[in-house]
């Protein structure tokens, strides 16, 4: 391999009036596998396992209007040898090989109204959702889901902010059912996770401490990622 590799970064920015903004980007980089990637569960480094290579392009616009505020982003994005997991040594033991490559193209958004209340509190409501289709090209099988990610997400928050900077949050986020694994065809079944938190921020001489207290799984002990 080389010693070293040129991963470009591109991107530009066009402000068309105030408030309105859209860009184009486009990058190559590396994810690295893990310690826990390299060992697996036979403890034995695996030096064949090459990192990932991404590419990705993505484009997007801002609005951001009085009270109104809306994002929204698509992006073509391929990732090149793909590490995932195997079992060997009789199905007793777990090892990670670069499997196969990725096509993961998708859409995000989040559109976030803001409203004045009397006695200056603030009530802030976001929607937000995302959406990707994606295809694991396997060598020796046929294209299947990449494992662990959703097909779509999408939730609300809302956040009052009151006139002693304390905020007061509820969120809900649900998502689709997921790809468990490359080589079977198990699912893990869609599912929604609520969140509350109640944050206060301290101020002393020029700092500022944000202390919080945050529930993640309101309504399901299984599930706590937000």
């Amino acid at each position: 391999r080389p010693l070293a590799k040129l991963y470009p970064l591109l991107g530009i920015e066009r402000e068309f009036s105030i408030g309105v903004s859209a860009h184009l980007r486009y990058a190559e980089s590396i994810s690295r596998p893990t310690i826990w990637e390299v060992l697996g569960s036979t403890g034995i480094p695996n030096s064949g396992l090459s990192p990932e290579e991404v590419r990705e392009a993505e484009a997007g616009l801002d609005v951001n209007k009085g009270h109104i505020s809306a994002t929204i982003t698509g992006y073509l994005r391929r990732t090149e040898g793909m590490i995932l997991s195997r079992m060997v040594n009789n199905n007793t033991e777990e090892e990670f090989i670069n499997a196969g490559n990725a096509d993961q193209n998708g859409v995000e958004w989040i559109v976030t109204g803001t409203h004045d209340l009397p006695g200056k509190h603030r009530i802030e409501i976001s929607l937000e959702g995302a959406w990707q289709h994606h295809l694991l090209h396997l060598p020796d099988a046929g294209p299947v889901d990449v494992p662990g990610v959703p097909r779509w997400t999408g939730g609300i928050r809302a956040r009052l902010v009151t006139r002693w900077a304390t905020a007061l949050e509820a969120g809900y986020l649900a998502n689709s059912s997921i790809a468990a694994s490359s080589n079977t065809d198990d699912r893990i079944a869609g599912h929604g996770v609520m969140q509350a938190r109640i944050e206060q921020p301290l101020r002393w001489k020029g700092m500022e401490v944000r202390a919080f207290v945050l529930v993640e799984n309101l309504l399901d002990a299984h599930y706590t990622d937000f």
